[in-house]
């Protein structure tokens, strides 16, 4: 919804991706049964050097992976690793 998509530009923003970058493509995707989104975004002037962002919703809070400036391509295993492994635990105990 609008507040997912809110959530997402503000976590762009806070990644100081707003400045000098355009999103290139926006999808939404389910990682691990949760929601999540994969942004690309690029250089605002030349469109080149795209970077990509991976928010996935915890149900509280988003994690999120990127890549660095102009690494993409070389970073797609990562991310496909990542998108099939990716689990939360229903709770967490620690052990006193």
């Amino acid at each position: 919804g609008d507040d997912f998509d809110e959530a997402i530009s503000n976590g762009l923003k806070n990644l100081k991706e707003g400045e000098q970058r355009d999103e290139a493509s926006r999808d939404t995707l389910t990682v691990g049964g949760h929601k999540a989104v994969l942004v690309d975004t690029w250089d605002k002037l030349s469109h080149q050097w795209p970077k990509r962002f991976l928010f996935v919703w915890s149900g509280q809070d988003f994690v999120v992976l990127y890549t660095m400036a102009g690494t993409v391509e070389a970073a797609e295993p990562v991310f496909k690793a990542f998108k099939a492994s990716f689990a939360f635990a229903d709770s967490v105990q620690v052990a006193e």
